[in-house]
Order: C-alpha cells, then sequence, then structure tokens
C-alpha cells in the first residue's frame, strides 16, 4: 500500500487542521499551531477552504510525507552507523 492509500484510507480526501496535526506530530502539537501556520503561510502543505476550514487534499499530504522518506532514512543510516 502506498502513501496515498494510506492516507486516504485513514482520513479520507480532505484533512481539516486536526487530521493534519495528527499526521504531522513530530512538528506540530496542536491543531492551532497547524492553523496559525497556514495562516502565517508557511504551512508545507497547500491547502484551501472548504467552507468555512482550512483542508489540505490527501495526495498533497502523501507527497510531503513520501518527500521527508530520503531524510529519515538518511538519519537512520548515520544513526546506525
Amino acid at each position: 500500500m502506498n502513501t496515498e492509500e494510506l492516507v486516504f484510507d485513514k482520513y479520507g480526501p480532505l484533512l481539516g487542521t486536526t487530521q493534519l496535526q495528527e499526521v504531522l506530530k513530530h512538528r506540530y502539537s496542536t491543531a492551532k499551531q497547524v492553523a496559525n501556520a497556514i495562516s502565517d503561510e508557511t504551512f508545507p502543505i497547500p491547502t484551501s477552504k472548504d467552507g468555512a476550514r482550512r483542508v489540505a487534499h490527501y495526495t498533497a499530504v502523501a507527497k510531503y510525507l513520501d518527500s521527508l522518506k530520503p531524510k529519515q532514512q538518511e538519519s537512520e543510516n548515520r544513526t546506525a552507523a
């Protein structure tokens, strides 16, 4: 199962700030921090408005998570050495 399928299966097509915080808990400890980062335009995943709430599409979330993989593997390789 690839990252897109995992994100979609767990969260559906659109992730709100609470779900984004859960996915990125290594970086954001609260949904409010996610909302602030979105507002400050420093959030690493593109978002859009869905009514009154900000959401990210599952494919954008998966793409961001996949972009972290080489960095994580590099870090793990240095730790193991």
